[in-house]
C-alpha cells in the first residue's frame, strides 16, 4: 500500500497545479492594474473573469481526460491481460511523468499563446496512460489473502 499512498500523494499535487496554471493563461482586454491585487493570470486584470475562464478550462480538459481514460482503460486492462501487468502499469506510469513533464515545460513558456494545445495534450496523454486504477485493483486482489481481500480493496478506495 505504500506506493499507492505515495502515488496518491503526487497525483493530488499535481491536480492542484491545474488551477494555478489555467488561470495564468487567460487573455483579456482588461490591463492588470498593479501587482498588489494580482487576479491570477498577468494578461487579465478582471478577476473574475481569470476564475470562471480558468475553471471552465478546467472542467473541459478533465472531462476530456476522463473521457479518454474511459475509452482506454479496457484496452489498457485487455492489453495487462496479454502482456502482464507489470509492464502496463510501468506504461502507466511512464505516461503520467511523460505528461507531467510536458505540463512543465508548457508552464515555462512565455506567454499564454500556443500553449492551449500543449496542455490538451499533456490531459489527453495522461488520460490515455492511466492505466493505475484499471492494474492497482487486480494486483492488490492477487497478493492479498482470501479472507482480508475485501478489506484490502476497501481501503485503497
Amino acid at each position: 500500500l505504500v506506493p499507492f499512498a505515495l502515488l496518491s500523494v503526487v497525483f493530488v499535487l499535481a491536480v492542484h497545479l491545474y488551477g494555478p496554471f489555467l488561470r495564468s493563461m487567460v487573455v483579456c482586454a482588461v490591463e492588470p492594474k498593479d501587482a498588489q491585487s494580482f487576479t491570477g493570470s498577468a494578461y487579465c486584470g478582471d478577476e473574475n473573469l481569470v476564475l470562471s475562464l480558468a475553471q471552465a478550462q478546467e472542467g473541459r480538459l478533465v472531462g476530456m481526460k476522463l473521457m479518454v481514460h474511459g475509452f482506454s482503460g479496457p484496452l489498457l486492462a485487455v492489453l495487462a491481460d496479454n502482456l502482464g501487468r507489470k509492464p502496463v502499469l510501468l506504461l502507466g506510469l511512464a505516461g503520467f511523468t511523460v505528461a507531467f513533464l510536458l505540463f512543465g515545460l508548457v508552464s515555462g513558456l512565455s506567454g499564454p499563446s500556443g500553449s492551449q494545445s500543449a496542455v490538451a495534450l499533456c490531459f489527453f496523454l495522461e488520460g490515455a496512460t492511466s492505466a493505475f486504477d484499471v492494474i492497482f485493483l487486480s494486483m492488490l486482489a492477487d497478493i492479498s489473502r482470501p479472507g482480508s481481500r475485501e478489506r484490502a480493496l476497501y481501503f485503497s478506495a
